[in-house]
């Protein structure tokens, strides 16, 4: 009799000795699941959480088992993910032997589209390239149609039966384009359904999802329901679909965990985003190890990271490798025009005298703090804290000295860790009640005026809501639009005729001549919304080091369908400070790199030659340093 292997109603692996004499559940079980969490054990059964390592902890227990000669059987499910697994690592060293599909049919994947909306040539190449490699990734520019593309390959499989369903992942941006594609560009209808809702409603979703061919569910949603949406996934043959794929690229993060569970549980893997590595090239490993469950790929993440660190240029590795896996259609692909910009670049001398010693009086302490924590053993957790502080504080000070009065929202910080501005406070009050307007916003109020009585529609953009704010009383006589974080995403059907959503606000935006402006955080707006046939003019007041919202920000006005004769230009007005010149040399550094793997030749956009501010230890320790050493430089040219 063997020992049987089991998969959980709740993801977690039973090992059942089946009452077999020979093999002691309290002597070689309990070593055998020694490296793991066990959840319960009797003298015939273990049961053990697995996590996210599912392959290897199935892959220990069958290697350890057999070595002492005991015979295993695996569930019809587990048996089943157990030959997928297999299947895997041979269909990776099939793509790297080049050994294309001849079976893809291109006239059936024209037929599944309407006759309005026919796939362009690079939109079957890429269902195409998804249908061969079976787990694909679309790095595409936005409005290039992956959401086409990716309806596409749904619809193909599911004439073929290989999958039932489709669950996209997404931003809840992303819901509305969804629907409106599926419901404009394919041939035969299909049932959408948005899983959110109260969590009473979320329970019946399996109920739902019965009749329902494309579900839609936030990244947030998935994490908090993993455990509903992983049975469900086990129910049905799916494509797992993550839209906006870089929000789940920190490896250490509860939504990457999530993600990379349910990955296994799909039958199909696709991940669309514009932006694969917005902070640093270790963004794409949870993207290809969710692709790629085996992780025959790509390997392990400290793998990984070893590997590329001890690359001369790890960019170009990463395209080496990694090339066969992935498809993108670039701008200049598409025929775009060239996105042009407006770069204001603002010397001290022509910025209030307030905000001029605010800033200098910062960059100063700041200096003068780092030095000390330099010479001290401090707790790595207060010096990330402290070290977020400074930097926010110094980007206020570029952008608006008003906000260094306000207590900081994000990241737990302690009022000990912050500036002490108590020297400070005479020169930040003039800017408070407009008494004088920052040199940054006086600039953005007068570029959005001038655009805006020529005609044009605008859209500016801050990361901070008190700016935001503070322009919508400003530019108050234009009746402003705004979106960020507090106003709700959807526009539901009992909504009062005064209730805003970013889905109306947009739409206003869009429809409406007497609102020309919107006012918006990048964190709230910057994807899956296209403003391109309505506005060609953005205009960033402030930027930070979050490149990948910075980039999807630019390519809400700058994607295929501009209006004839168009292109989008950015204003962007800087002044001559560390954090300013800090930010500018970093994203463009990471545009390069980026640009380098998807092998684009999409110009960098920047004046020298991201989280917030930064979502790992190792990423604020690099933007943190990188302002302490233009502090010093600007120091020393000011001594010379």
């Amino acid at each position: 009799m063997a020992i049987r292997l089991f998969l959980t109603q709740e993801g977690n692996l039973e090992i059942n000795s089946l009452e077999q004499n020979n093999f002691s559940v309290e002597e070689e079980g309990t070593v055998l699941v020694l490296p793991f969490r066990t959840i319960e054990k009797d003298h015939h059964h273990i049961i053990i959480d697995p996590g996210d390592k599912l392959n290897d902890t199935i892959g220990y227990i069958l290697s350890e088992l057999k070595k002492n000669d005991y015979i295993v059987e695996l569930d019809s499910y587990l048996k089943k993910y157990w030959d997928n697994y297999i299947l895997e690592r041979n269909k990776i060293r099939g793509i790297r032997r080049k050994k294309p599909r001849s079976d893809i049919d291109n006239n059936a994947i024209k037929r599944i589209f309407k006759y309005t909306r026919k796939p362009l040539s690079h939109q079957i190449k890429g269902i195409s390239h998804a249908l061969h490699l079976e787990n694909a990734a679309n790095f595409s520019v936005p409005g290039s149609g992956k959401t086409q593309i990716a309806l596409g390959i749904f619809m193909y499989l599911k004439a073929k039966k290989v999958v039932e369903k489709c669950f996209v992942v997404g931003p809840a941006s992303c819901f509305e384009p969804w629907e409106n594609e599926a419901k404009e560009c394919l041939q035969r209808p299909i049932k959408v359904l948005r899983w959110s809702g109260s969590v009473m409603k979320r329970r019946k979703i399996g109920v739902f999802a019965k009749n329902a061919d494309l579900i839609l569910i936030t990244y947030q949603t998935a994490c908090n329901d993993f455990l509903l949406l992983e049975q469900i996934l086990r129910r049905y043959k799916t494509l797992l679909i993550l839209d906006e794929s870089h929000h789940v690229k920190n490896p250490n993060g509860l939504r990457a965990k999530s993600i990379l569970r349910l990955s296994p549980f799909s039958t199909k893997r696709l991940i669309l985003t514009g932006t694969p590595a917005p902070h640093s090239l270790y963004d794409i490993w949870t993207q290809f190890s969710f692709l790629w469950p085996s992780q025959q790929l790509i390997g392990d993440f400290y793998s990984f990271k070893r590997e590329l660190e001890s690359h001369k240029n790890p960019a170009r590795k990463l395209k080496q490798d990694l090339s066969p896996y992935f498809i993108r259609t670039s701008k200049k692909e598409l025929g775009l025009p060239d996105i042009k910009w407006d770069i204001d670049f603002i010397s001290k001398k022509d910025i209030p005298a307030e905000q001029r010693k605010i800033i200098d009086l910062l960059e100063l302490k700041t200096l003068t703090e780092a030095r000390k924590f330099d010479l001290s053993d401090v707790d790595m957790d207060v010096l990330y804290k402290w070290r977020i502080a400074r930097i926010i504080r110094l980007l206020q000070a570029a952008s608006n000295p008003a906000l260094l009065l306000k207590r900081i929202d994000c990241c737990n910080i302690e009022k000990s860790l912050d500036v002490d501005i108590s020297d400070l406070v005479s020169h930040v009050n003039v800017f408070l009640n407009l008494k004088k307007i920052p040199a940054k916003i006086d600039i953005v109020i007068r570029k959005t005026k001038t655009l805006v009585e020529s005609g044009k529609k605008v859209v500016v953009w801050s990361w901070f809501v008190e700016n935001l704010r503070l322009l919508e009383k400003l530019l108050n006589k234009y009746n402003p639009l705004m979106i960020y974080g507090e106003i709700k995403p959807y526009e539901e059907k009992e909504d009062s005729a005064l209730e805003e959503s970013r889905e109306r606000n947009i739409r206003d935006f869009k429809t409406r001549k007497d609102r020309p402006i919107l006012l918006a955080n990048p964190a709230a707006c910057a994807e899956s919304i296209s403003l391109h046939k309505h506005c060609q003019d953005a205009i960033y007041l402030d930027r930070n080091f979050n490149c990948g919202q910075f980039l999807q920000s630019m390519d809400r006005i700058h994607r295929v369908g501009m209006p004839h004769g168009t292109t989008a230009l950015y204003h962007i007005p800087i002044i001559d400070c560390a954090i300013e010149r800090s930010i500018d040399k970093r994203l463009k550094k990471r545009q390069r790199d980026m640009y380098t793997v998807l092998n684009d030749p999409m110009p960098v956009l920047g004046v020298d030659d991201d989280a917030w501010v930064a979502d790992s230890v190792d990423e604020l320790n690099y933007a943190f340093n990188d302002v302490i050493k233009e502090i010093k430089n600007e120091k020393r040219k000011n001594s010379i």
